[in-house]
């Protein structure tokens, strides 16, 4: 099973992760999140009517420089820690979501929101399928992906500043 991470970035809407599993796109829902400045309230109502896959995954990384902008899994310097000598490894659990439920998340059509869609399909998913493009932007300092295991439902809470997906913030991603 083909597992592959990248970053792209832009200099109007910074940076989108995408995870590839067998050809098929992943968006992590916090970087959706902010592209689109979706709140909670407005998630969590589009993610109950969409028909879109949400999924979990453990990213496994290799960090060489903990303040790139182009590191996968975004892990903070501890302070007043020394920088370790060599690379660190650092574990998330990403909540992504499908090319539907991108789709149904567009909301509120502002022009920006266009754009960024169409950045989203005219640029990044295209060179997603260019084999020859595409190596340019995977992360190979992402050791594995897992999926997350799961015999239970998703548990998607709203509060009055959060989206809890599992008891988990997004944005904490």
């Amino acid at each position: 099973m083909a597992r592959e991470a990248f970053v792209f970035r832009h200099r109007s809407y910074s940076t989108l992760r995408v995870v590839m599993i067998d050809g098929k796109l992943y968006y992590p829902l916090a970087d959706i999140m902010r592209l689109f400045n979706l709140t909670p309230s407005e998630t969590f109502d589009a993610m109950a009517d969409s028909e879109g896959e949400l999924k979990i995954f453990y990213v496994t990384e290799e960090i060489e420089n903990v303040d790139s902008k182009f590191n996968f899994c975004h892990c903070k310097k501890q302070r007043g820690k020394r920088s370790a000598k060599g690379p660190i490894c650092c574990n998330r659990r990403i909540c992504c979501v499908d090319g539907q439920l991108l789709k149904d998340l567009q909301l509120i059509q502002t022009s920006e929101m266009k754009f960024v869609y169409k950045w989203i399909h005219q640029y990044v998913e295209p060179l997603m399928k260019d084999k020859e493009l595409y190596r340019y932007f995977v992360r190979s300092s992402v050791l594995k992906i897992e999926d997350e295991d799961f015999a239970f439902p998703f548990e998607v809470r709203i509060t009055k500043r959060a989206l809890l997906i599992n008891d988990e913030n997004p944005k904490d991603e």
